[in-house]
């Protein structure tokens, strides 16, 4: 079964993902499975009050929880990701202008910090490529296509690819022949008028 997608389009759940080491926690968590506060300090060279903080801060806004699995095990605190995806979009129209705003801002930075750190994901995958086994080598990729749609047909195309992804993450859960290596998959879908040269 795909995993849980939180739909998020409150500003303050938009600025409270839009810092980066917020979102490395994040995907540490969804990625890695639970942590203590002290443990991502370590991997992410902060110290344990920091990650500590920036913890709580998610917490108050529901996208980290504490892992019911390491409850009554000693002192630490040991954290989990809520949901397993988030989705946001650029809010579409609202009645109280200055939220409206806030929402379109909060959106931007997020969106800057997110393609950020797709881009450092991009390159490292550059560069560990060639260093691939040749079964490996043979399937790894990425690619660049330019469409002409409406949004409508682009709204269908999005649909087809998550639905695509959906099926495959459900196939994945139930393998049990250990063959199987997690792959990242990056998807972005954007107009190219006023952002490519």
């Amino acid at each position: 079964m795909p995993g849980r997608i939180r739909a998020i389009s409150e500003s303050q759940d938009l600025r409270a993902l839009a810092h980066p080491l917020r979102l490395k926690l994040l995907g540490a968590l969804r990625l890695d499975g639970p942590a203590t506060a002290s443990h991502l300090a370590r991997r992410f060279g902060a110290s344990s009050g920091l990650t500590s903080y920036h913890l709580r801060a998610l917490a108050e806004r529901g996208f980290v929880e504490d892992d019911p699995d390491h409850a009554g095990r000693g002192r630490e605190r040991w954290w989990r990701a809520a949901d397993d995806a988030h989705q946001w979009v650029a809010p579409v129209g609202s009645a109280d202008e200055p939220e409206q705003a806030g929402r379109v801002e909060a959106t931007r930075a997020l969106n800057r910090e997110v393609a950020r750190i797709y881009g450092q994901w991009l390159e490292a995958w550059a560069l560990a490529e060639p260093d691939l086994d040749d079964a490996w080598r043979r399937v790894v990729t990425s690619f660049d296509r330019w469409l002409q749609l409406s949004p409508e047909r682009l709204g269908a195309l999005v649909a087809e690819i998550e639905a695509v992804l959906d099926r495959y993450e459900a196939e994945a859960e139930s393998r049990t022949d250990g063959a199987t290596e997690r792959i990242g998959v990056v998807f972005a879908a954007n107009r190219s008028e006023g952002v490519l040269p």
